[in-house]
């Protein structure tokens, strides 16, 4: 699901600014006091389709929350094209949200602006089940400076990287993918594609599926300018395009695409979803959890087989993918805490938000197991779970694995986390320079990581622009905050 949706918070990232900070100031936790005797209303924004149920179901969510904590709830789902600027003016206003979705460099823009509250004095007090059931580990990977400004969606807490294919297609050309270890291993598949059928894609890459994508470097803070990139030297810090293994990527790009492996206008038409949809490519890359090619195979006209590429493993990015957090606006962050602690550990609470009500959006097929009816098109939310709160309480659906919680927990698990994980790098000392880099990066990456353009003329003006933006600047900053993070935690 991840690089599936990575278009779409890359797009909100791109398109939300900072919140102003004329208003506010940082905050802690500690100073704010309820008695709970007054009824208090908490506004929860979102990413998110309205359908006309909804109503129908945020009175079935008050009624229950008023009993356990004396508060309401308004939900408030946006849809993804205007949540970003939505929140951003509302805010800037200094209008009342209580609640709050971002993920990755948003979130830690709000967290250093003053946007987000520090919570770790509240979120200790109020929500410890859901402190507990996230664990340390996870949680050290969304902390800034070591506070915590948002309680992240307890799911899929870790990745690797896998190769979706048309096993139809494999089959009828007898391939045995079995020995399957890394993109080079296709190409002799890939030929034999384009030898058989001039129609056929061998290759998707759109949204993030590249070579690149594969390379498990560590991007710092979402930045996509700096980080650490194997090879590169223990602890260093480096521009992630003058990298050796950038380069090595971008030549491997290079190679398939003149190979015919590649869609000759991928780097300017992102149009894998078609190219899926009308059944012309053999394979692309998935961001994999377990349940990810049954969860394919459900939705695609195709029979799927996968390939997995890397190790399953914690990065910055997977620990950042969904939190929620309460803005400088809320007038109770307690009573908010207290909500996010019911929602997480109360199944039937979290269930009626993610899947509706019973009889009118789903009926039970088992204890813990449903099957979504008609009228889930007037509340359709499903599909969307890993949004909000603890998914290990949501039903499973009738498609779906019983066992996909369990497997789900087992995979967290077992990967590897990322030795740099805790470590967040704040841009704001050189956001000037981070700006000016991003847009260096728009105009040149995708061409070189798609294989497009000649990577010996591209890849030098490349890095001479990123130099003249103030990379070196930014590399500079990270590394000196990073060395400091390393003496604190010797």
């Amino acid at each position: 699901m991840k690089i599936r949706l990575f278009a779409i918070l890359l797009a909100v990232v791109m398109v939300l600014p900072l919140v102003s900070c004329s208003s506010k100031t940082k905050s802690t936790s500690s100073a704010y006091s309820d008695d709970g005797s007054q009824t208090y209303e908490i506004l929860w924004y979102y990413p998110g389709r309205e359908g006309k149920d909804l109503a129908k179901i945020n009175e079935k969510v008050n009624e229950y929350v008023k009993e356990k904590i004396n508060a309401t709830v308004k939900l408030i789902p946006l849809e993804w094209g205007v949540y970003g600027s939505k929140t951003v003016n509302s805010l800037n206003a200094g209008e009342k949200i209580d609640l709050m979705w971002q993920s990755n460099l948003n979130y830690m823009n709000n967290a250093n602006s003053g946007t987000w509250i520090q919570i770790d004095d509240l979120f200790s007090k109020y929500a410890p089940k859901t402190k507990e059931m996230l664990g340390d580990t996870f949680l050290n990977g969304c902390k800034i400076e070591r506070k915590l400004y948002g309680v992240p969606a307890n799911k899929d807490k870790a990745h690797y990287i896998g190769l979706m294919y048309r096993k139809d297609i494999a089959d009828k050309y007898g391939f045995d993918l079995s020995n399957v270890k890394s993109l080079k291993d296709m190409y002799p598949f890939f030929d034999k594609i384009i030898s058989k059928d001039s129609n056929m894609v061998p290759y998707g890459i759109a949204g993030g599926r590249s070579p690149w994508a594969i390379s498990m470097y560590d991007d710092l803070g979402g930045t996509g300018i700096v980080g650490f990139v194997p090879g590169e030297g223990e602890n260093k810090i480096v521009d992630l395009y003058e990298s050796n293994l950038f380069r090595q990527c971008c030549e491997q790009a290079q190679y398939m695409y003149r190979k015919g492996y590649i869609y000759k206008d991928a780097a300017v038409v992102d149009n894998l979803s078609e190219l899926e949809s009308n059944g012309t490519v053999f394979c692309w890359q998935e961001s994999c959890t377990p349940g990810k090619l049954a969860e394919m195979n459900n939705v695609s006209k195709y029979k799927l087989g996968e390939i997995k590429l890397t190790d399953i493993v914690m990065n910055e990015n997977d620990c950042l993918g969904s939190i929620m957090g309460i803005p400088y606006t809320c007038e109770n962050p307690i009573r908010v805490m207290k909500f996010i602690e019911l929602f997480n550990t109360d199944p039937y609470l979290n269930n009626l938000i993610n899947f509706g009500i019973e009889g009118a959006q789903y009926e039970k097929i088992s204890d813990n197991q449903i099957r979504m009816l008609d009228g889930k098109k007037d509340y359709d939310f499903v599909g969307s779970q890993w949004e909000l709160g603890n998914m290990f309480i949501n039903y499973t659906l009738e498609n779906e694995d019983p066992e996909k919680f369990k497997k789900l927990k087992e995979f967290n698990e077992s990967a590897t986390p990322s030795k740099y994980l805790g470590f967040t790098f704040n841009r704001e000392e050189v956001d000037t320079e981070c700006s000016a880099c991003s847009n260096v990066i728009s105009e040149y990456k995708r061409t070189l990581e798609y294989g497009a353009g000649d990577v010996d003329t591209l890849l030098p003006q490349f890095i001479n622009k990123l130099k003249k933006a103030g990379v070196d600047d930014v590399v500079v900053s990270a590394q000196k905050q990073y060395d400091k993070w390393i003496q604190n935690n010797e």
